[in-house]
């Protein structure tokens, strides 16, 4: 895996963030399979506007969106995202989590699979 594979990963967390589409859908190549576990149900996208509009509806009615964690590395050939945002919706402040692995191929990524932890009380944060 190059480090410039690594920067996408970057980037798509930075687009996520900002809620930006066009950066989003600029990450991924013609071709490519979004496939998520969300709380309540698995879904699946491909293309880029595709992929990048199902990505950005999970945090539809969200603002404040928050970085609280991130990293980026390799698992062998496929690189690794994992995400925490704050986000606040209807004056409440929820956390939510994700993990990211994509196949990169030239800067572009072509196979991507998120975990999602959901919108979880922020509350929450450290009790039993």
């Amino acid at each position: 895996m190059k480090p410039t594979d690594l920067s996408t990963l970057e980037r798509m967390v930075d687009a996520i963030q900002a809620q930006d589409c066009a950066a989003l859908s600029a990450l991924f190549a013609a071709d490519i399979t979004l496939r998520a576990s969300l709380p309540r149900r698995d879904v699946s996208a491909t293309g880029p506007q595709a992929a990048a509009e199902v990505i950005l509806s999970w945090f539809d009615g969200g603002t404040d969106i928050v970085r609280v964690h991130h990293t980026v590395d390799a698992v062998g050939d496929r690189g690794h995202a994992g995400f925490r945002f704050t986000v606040r919706e209807n004056g409440t402040e929820l956390v939510v989590e994700q993990h990211a692995v994509a196949i990169i191929a030239g800067g572009l990524m072509t196979d991507l699979r998120i975990l999602c932890s959901g919108f979880r009380p922020a509350a929450s944060l450290g009790a039993d």
